[in-house]
């Protein structure tokens, strides 16, 4: 009972990894905007900025890379992937 447990977990996170990064980067990049998008008062928060656009910019790449039909064959398909 506990083997088919397993092997239809790992089966359904397979499917569900590429539709969690999309939400994930989806939200960084919203979050990470926003954020960018407020005023700055001090060094400090404009250092946080700086590495909120990095964040934003990798999200962006993350959604561009993910959304590819290549990436998703690779996770949707049957069996042990060896790169």
């Amino acid at each position: 009972m506990c083997l088919l447990f397993r092997l239809l977990w790992a089966e359904t996170k397979k499917i569900m990894v590429i539709p969690l990064l999309l939400v994930m980067a989806a939200f960084i990049l919203i979050s990470g905007l926003l954020s960018i998008l407020q005023p700055v008062n001090d060094i400090t928060s404009f250092l946080s900025k700086i590495i909120d656009l990095a964040f934003v910019i990798f999200a962006a790449y993350q959604i561009y890379f993910f959304r590819g039909k290549e990436v998703r064959r690779v996770f949707l398909s049957k069996g042990e992937i060896i790169v």
